[in-house]
């Protein structure tokens, strides 16, 4: 039964909160992931994606936006209040919840540090109450430095960049095929390589694509290989304690030295930086691998919350 064995079996006041794909972006859809955590892991959990929130004028979010954007969530769904006399006491009493875990994903690390960095020096009486609830904080395959020098990322950046536009025009022309014959062509052609479970959900996300949401997903990505450079050393140092960071080798995300400087930047915090030891599970693990990720946050997270 995994985790479910050393919980309450209904605890309200335990949340997981998932940060990874930008907002406004098409899903991604970690449906499948997502289903597996809620039947191993007896908490709360939910994916920050799904916020509803309001658009900038852009019609996209820059990376600063994409952390308010999940600050105001987090603020939203685990707020504390402190003012016995507030009309909204009863609200907040009702949501909250006494330990809180975030994790991430790929650039949502970089989103959740710089969440961290904001609710620790916040002059709030509530985000920093807010920030001690935080007790663990999980890094899957973090993209947290030179984001735009890394193999993936020397690759795409054209694309992201000089070839947005026809990538856009390409993607419009696909929106006007009926949609069987869009599915028939991305189903057989290509997600071959897609499991049957998952099969259905990534054709169905991909073939509702329009030409905005790409220009949008393509603006987001060029603008974070350009934001995401010097490693947030500082910033990691003063959450060390809170963190558990997992590299994998090979993952062509990061730099082949990304995973080294850390450990040697933090050499006490043995425990907070490894390698992530799971077979055949890439930076893209949603698609083929999300069963077996799961597995391994279940197993995590309850080793942490026995321990806490």
């Amino acid at each position: 039964e995994g985790l479910r064995a050393d919980l309450p079996l209904v605890d309200p006041a335990l949340s997981l909160l998932m940060a990874e794909a930008p907002p406004s972006s098409v899903q991604h859809n970690n449906q499948p992931e997502t289903e597996h955590l809620s039947n191993d892991v007896n908490i709360n959990n939910t994916d920050a994606a799904d916020a509803d929130s309001s658009c900038p004028d852009r019609d996209w979010y820059n990376l600063r936006e994409q952390v308010e954007h999940k600050l105001a969530y987090l603020r939203e769904h685990a707020h504390v209040c402190t003012d016995p006399e507030s009309p909204h006491t009863g609200v907040c009493q009702h949501r909250r919840m006494r330990t809180i875990y975030l994790l991430g994903h790929s650039i949502g690390c970089y989103v959740i540090l710089k969440m961290l960095e904001e609710l620790e020096s916040s002059g709030s009486d509530s985000d920093r109450h807010l920030y001690r609830k935080i007790a663990k904080v999980f890094f899957i395959y973090p993209v947290l430095e030179w984001m735009a020098e890394t193999p993936k990322g020397r690759m795409l950046y054209p694309f992201f960049s000089t070839l947005r536009a026809p990538a856009t025009f390409l993607v419009w022309l696909l929106s006007l095929l009926p949609q069987g014959l869009k599915e028939f062509l991305l189903g057989t052609l290509v997600f071959r390589s897609v499991p049957e479970p998952h099969l259905e959900h990534v054709t169905r996300a991909v073939t509702n694509i329009d030409s905005r949401s790409i220009h949008n997903i393509l603006s987001m990505a060029e603008e974070e290989l350009r934001v995401v450079r010097e490693p947030p050393l500082s910033v990691i140092a003063k959450h060390i304690r809170k963190l558990e960071m997992y590299y994998k080798e090979g993952d062509k995300w990061t730099l082949d030295s990304s995973y080294r400087r850390m450990a040697d930047s933090f050499p006490n915090a043995t425990e907070s930086i490894s390698m992530c030891r799971l077979e055949g599970v890439i930076h893209s693990f949603v698609i083929e691998s999300s069963d077996e990720m799961a597995d391994f946050v279940c197993s995590r997270l309850r080793c942490v919350h026995v321990n806490n």
